[in-house]
């Protein structure tokens, strides 16, 4: 085998700008994603007098945080209303832009182009701009405590459909009015 020069080795074993940059720019998004998690596990180990303090380590770790969620908070109620509201917007979610994708490929008609852009273009509109209307809504329609107010939106919100879902949900509402 042929042997490297020293000072190639030495070149080869000195990292580069560009993989220090790298590395450098890898080791801060790293940071960045664990050191929220490791904050949350700190503050749900202190105590309540603790919580508020500069120290990031907890003096004295207590598990009281956990014994109170899992004994006076109906915790699993709500976690099973969390899993079958993602659920529900998955589906929903799912068959309902597997159909607009498959006719937007698939199909040529008149005026596609521009439904794709309109669909495209929701991408822009933030969720904290959608919020307040769909609670508007959701309210209008007396549902807003109840699991339909937070899988019906939601899993049209990304979508030209959510034009078509809520005013067949504010056409409903004003429907329920006019027979009351």
């Amino acid at each position: 085998m042929h042997e490297q020069a020293p000072e190639e080795r030495i070149r080869r074993q000195m990292l580069q700008p560009v993989q220090l940059a790298l590395y450098l720019t890898g080791s801060m998004l790293s940071f960045m994603a664990v050191a929220p998690l490791f904050w949350m596990v700190s503050m749900s180990l202190k105590e309540t007098n603790e919580v508020f303090s500069a120290n990031l380590i907890p003096h004295r770790p207590t598990l009281d945080s956990f014994i109170y969620v899992f004994t006076q908070v109906n915790f699993f109620r709500y976690l099973w209303n969390t899993f079958f509201v993602s659920a529900v917007v998955t589906i929903v979610a799912l068959a309902f832009h597997s159909m607009a994708g498959y006719a937007l490929a698939r199909l040529r008609f008149p005026g596609r182009d521009a439904i794709f852009l309109a669909m495209f273009a929701t991408f822009l509109i933030s969720q904290p701009v959608i919020i307040v209307p769909l609670f508007i809504l959701a309210r209008t329609l007396g549902c807003w405590t109840a699991t339909p107010a937070s899988s019906c939106p939601r899993s049209s919100t990304r979508s030209a459909f959510s034009c078509c879902a809520s005013s067949i949900l504010r056409f409903r509402a004003n429907w329920r009015k006019r027979r009351s």
